[in-house]
Protein backbone atom coordinates (compact mmCIF):
# COMPACT_ATOMS: atom_id res chain seq x y z
CA UNK A 1 0.00 0.00 0.00
CA UNK A 2 0.99 3.58 0.04
CA UNK A 3 2.72 4.92 3.13
CA UNK A 4 0.69 6.63 5.79
CA UNK A 5 0.92 10.31 6.43
CA UNK A 6 4.21 11.25 8.06
CA UNK A 7 4.33 11.96 11.79
CA UNK A 8 7.29 13.57 13.60
CA UNK A 9 8.41 14.72 17.03
CA UNK A 10 11.47 16.18 18.72
CA UNK A 11 13.43 14.54 21.53
CA UNK A 12 13.68 16.45 24.78
CA UNK A 13 16.75 18.54 25.54
CA UNK A 14 19.50 16.69 27.40
CA UNK A 15 19.35 16.54 31.16
CA UNK A 16 21.03 19.41 32.91
CA UNK A 17 24.63 18.53 33.68
CA UNK A 18 25.42 17.93 37.34
CA UNK A 19 26.79 21.05 39.01
CA UNK A 20 30.52 21.18 39.79
CA UNK A 21 31.53 21.08 43.44
CA UNK A 22 34.56 22.15 45.47
CA UNK A 23 35.09 25.35 43.54
CA UNK A 24 38.07 27.24 45.02
CA UNK A 25 40.97 29.46 44.04
CA UNK A 26 44.65 29.04 44.92
CA UNK A 27 47.01 31.99 44.49
CA UNK A 28 49.95 31.00 42.29
CA UNK A 29 51.92 34.24 42.48
CA UNK A 30 51.34 37.98 42.66
CA UNK A 31 49.42 38.08 39.37
CA UNK A 32 47.59 34.77 38.96
CA UNK A 33 45.04 32.50 40.67
CA UNK A 34 44.28 28.90 39.73
CA UNK A 35 40.55 28.19 40.03
CA UNK A 36 39.64 24.51 40.28
CA UNK A 37 36.55 22.34 40.79
CA UNK A 38 35.31 18.75 40.66
CA UNK A 39 33.71 17.70 37.36
CA UNK A 40 30.53 15.80 38.30
CA UNK A 41 28.89 15.81 34.87
CA UNK A 42 28.91 13.18 32.11
CA UNK A 43 26.97 15.09 29.47
CA UNK A 44 28.50 18.57 29.43
CA UNK A 45 29.44 20.59 26.38
CA UNK A 46 31.89 22.62 28.41
CA UNK A 47 32.68 24.77 31.43
CA UNK A 48 32.98 28.46 32.18
CA UNK A 49 34.29 30.47 35.12
CA UNK A 50 31.76 33.18 35.74
CA UNK A 51 31.42 36.42 37.67
CA UNK A 52 27.68 36.80 37.98
CA UNK A 53 26.53 36.51 34.37
CA UNK A 54 29.89 37.49 32.86
CA UNK A 55 31.99 34.74 31.31
CA UNK A 56 35.55 35.40 32.58
CA UNK A 57 37.25 32.30 31.20
CA UNK A 58 35.58 31.85 27.84
CA UNK A 59 34.09 28.44 27.04
CA UNK A 60 36.33 25.61 28.28
CA UNK A 61 36.42 22.04 26.99
CA UNK A 62 34.30 19.27 28.54
CA UNK A 63 36.09 17.54 31.38
CA UNK A 64 37.99 20.69 32.34
CA UNK A 65 38.50 21.05 36.07
CA UNK A 66 40.64 24.18 36.42
CA UNK A 67 41.38 27.55 34.88
CA UNK A 68 44.33 29.90 35.46
CA UNK A 69 43.35 33.55 35.79
CA UNK A 70 46.32 35.78 34.91
CA UNK A 71 47.27 39.45 34.62
CA UNK A 72 46.05 40.31 38.13
CA UNK A 73 47.29 42.80 40.74
CA UNK A 74 49.27 41.78 43.82
CA UNK A 75 47.48 41.15 47.15
CA UNK A 76 44.10 41.91 45.60
CA UNK A 77 40.81 40.07 46.20
CA UNK A 78 39.21 38.48 43.13
CA UNK A 79 35.70 37.13 43.16
CA UNK A 80 33.14 36.07 43.92
CA UNK A 81 33.44 33.69 40.97
CA UNK A 82 31.82 30.34 40.25
CA UNK A 83 32.22 27.45 37.82
CA UNK A 84 29.39 26.80 35.39
CA UNK A 85 28.84 23.59 33.42
CA UNK A 86 26.60 23.76 30.37
CA UNK A 87 24.98 21.78 27.54
CA UNK A 88 22.05 22.29 25.18
CA UNK A 89 19.66 21.76 28.07
CA UNK A 90 21.00 24.59 30.18
CA UNK A 91 23.65 25.28 32.82
CA UNK A 92 24.40 24.39 36.42
CA UNK A 93 26.52 26.47 38.76
CA UNK A 94 28.90 25.71 41.59
CA UNK A 95 29.04 27.66 44.81
CA UNK A 96 30.97 30.95 44.73
CA UNK A 97 34.49 31.61 46.00
CA UNK A 98 36.93 34.52 46.29
CA UNK A 99 40.72 34.58 46.67
CA UNK A 100 43.56 37.06 47.12
CA UNK A 101 46.59 36.98 44.87
CA UNK A 102 49.94 36.67 46.61
CA UNK A 103 51.71 39.84 47.63
CA UNK A 104 54.81 40.82 45.67
CA UNK A 105 58.08 40.11 47.47
CA UNK A 106 59.59 43.32 48.87
CA UNK A 107 62.70 44.67 47.17
CA UNK A 108 65.45 47.28 47.63
CA UNK A 109 65.96 46.53 51.32
CA UNK A 110 68.49 49.01 52.76
CA UNK A 111 69.93 49.09 56.28
CA UNK A 112 71.44 52.47 57.19
CA UNK A 113 73.48 53.24 60.28
CA UNK A 114 71.95 56.11 62.26
CA UNK A 115 74.09 56.09 65.42
CA UNK A 116 76.11 53.84 67.68
CA UNK A 117 72.90 52.20 68.91
CA UNK A 118 70.40 52.70 66.07
CA UNK A 119 69.90 51.43 62.51
CA UNK A 120 67.10 52.47 60.14
CA UNK A 121 65.77 49.87 57.69
CA UNK A 122 63.63 50.63 54.64
CA UNK A 123 62.36 48.73 51.61
CA UNK A 124 60.10 48.94 48.57
CA UNK A 125 56.63 47.38 48.64
CA UNK A 126 57.20 46.48 44.98
CA UNK A 127 53.73 47.53 43.86
CA UNK A 128 51.74 46.03 46.72
CA UNK A 129 48.60 47.97 47.70
CA UNK A 130 48.46 49.99 50.88
CA UNK A 131 47.62 47.87 53.89
CA UNK A 132 49.86 44.99 52.85
CA UNK A 133 51.57 43.45 55.89
CA UNK A 134 55.39 43.21 56.08
CA UNK A 135 57.42 41.07 58.47
CA UNK A 136 60.98 42.22 59.25
CA UNK A 137 63.59 39.92 60.77
CA UNK A 138 67.06 40.68 62.09
CA UNK A 139 70.24 38.79 62.90
CA UNK A 140 73.74 39.40 64.20
CA UNK A 141 75.30 36.52 62.25
CA UNK A 142 73.24 36.32 58.99
CA UNK A 143 72.17 32.76 59.88
CA UNK A 144 69.74 32.82 62.81
CA UNK A 145 67.08 35.47 62.18
CA UNK A 146 64.51 36.63 64.73
CA UNK A 147 61.29 38.60 64.35
CA UNK A 148 61.62 42.37 64.72
CA UNK A 149 58.36 43.87 63.52
CA UNK A 150 55.13 43.31 61.61
CA UNK A 151 53.09 46.13 60.12
CA UNK A 152 52.10 47.99 57.00
CA UNK A 153 54.97 50.52 57.08
CA UNK A 154 57.94 50.10 54.74
CA UNK A 155 60.55 51.31 57.24
CA UNK A 156 61.66 50.46 60.77
CA UNK A 157 64.07 51.88 63.34
CA UNK A 158 66.05 49.22 65.20
CA UNK A 159 67.26 50.67 68.50
CA UNK A 160 69.03 49.63 71.69
CA UNK A 161 71.93 48.08 69.78
CA UNK A 162 75.57 47.80 70.79
CA UNK A 163 78.21 50.00 69.16
CA UNK A 164 80.41 48.58 66.42
CA UNK A 165 78.21 45.51 65.82
CA UNK A 166 77.03 44.15 62.47
CA UNK A 167 73.30 43.61 61.98
CA UNK A 168 71.60 41.76 59.11
CA UNK A 169 67.99 42.20 57.96
CA UNK A 170 65.46 40.48 55.70
CA UNK A 171 61.79 41.27 55.01
CA UNK A 172 58.82 39.50 53.44
CA UNK A 173 55.24 40.44 52.59
CA UNK A 174 52.07 38.65 53.71
CA UNK A 175 48.85 38.83 51.69
CA UNK A 176 45.38 39.24 53.16
CA UNK A 177 44.85 35.46 53.12
CA UNK A 178 47.89 35.11 55.41
CA UNK A 179 50.25 33.69 52.76
CA UNK A 180 53.85 34.93 52.90
CA UNK A 181 56.27 35.67 50.07
CA UNK A 182 59.90 34.63 50.00
CA UNK A 183 62.29 36.88 51.93
CA UNK A 184 64.08 39.74 50.26
CA UNK A 185 67.83 39.78 49.76
CA UNK A 186 69.68 40.39 53.04
CA UNK A 187 70.99 43.88 53.84
CA UNK A 188 73.50 44.63 56.59
CA UNK A 189 75.35 47.50 58.23
CA UNK A 190 77.54 48.22 61.28
CA UNK A 191 76.61 50.53 64.13
CA UNK A 192 78.90 53.49 64.75
CA UNK A 193 81.55 53.63 67.51
CA UNK A 194 80.18 54.75 70.87
CA UNK A 195 79.68 58.46 71.41
CA UNK A 196 82.45 60.23 73.29
CA UNK A 197 81.44 60.21 76.98
CA UNK A 198 80.38 63.53 78.46
CA UNK A 199 83.21 65.20 80.39
CA UNK A 200 83.08 65.20 84.17
CA UNK A 201 82.53 68.53 85.89
CA UNK A 202 83.20 70.00 89.28
CA UNK A 203 86.66 68.46 89.56
CA UNK A 204 88.26 69.51 92.82
CA UNK A 205 90.55 68.31 95.54
CA UNK A 206 90.02 68.31 99.27
CA UNK A 207 92.95 67.85 101.63
CA UNK A 208 92.29 64.93 103.90
CA UNK A 209 95.43 65.04 105.99
CA UNK A 210 99.05 66.11 105.83
CA UNK A 211 99.70 63.22 103.47
CA UNK A 212 96.52 62.86 101.31
CA UNK A 213 94.08 64.72 99.06
CA UNK A 214 90.66 63.42 97.94
CA UNK A 215 89.96 64.32 94.33
CA UNK A 216 86.26 64.25 93.29
CA UNK A 217 84.07 65.16 90.30
CA UNK A 218 80.55 64.80 88.90
CA UNK A 219 80.02 61.81 86.59
CA UNK A 220 77.99 63.13 83.64
CA UNK A 221 78.46 60.14 81.31
CA UNK A 222 76.20 57.17 80.73
CA UNK A 223 78.42 55.18 78.36
CA UNK A 224 81.88 55.26 79.92
CA UNK A 225 84.13 52.21 80.23
CA UNK A 226 85.87 53.73 83.23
Amino acid sequence: TAFSAISSTVTLPPDLPAAPTGFAGAAQNADSILWSWTDNAYNEVGYRVMSGTTNFSGDLAPGTSNWLQMGLSSNTLYGPLHAQVFNAGGASNSSVSSRYTLAAAPSSLIATTASSTTITVSWSGNGNPGGTLYELQGSTNSLAFAWLSSGTATSFTDGGLSPLTTHYYQVRAINDDGLATTFSAISSTVTLPPDVPIAPTGFAGAAQSAGSILWSWTDNASNENG
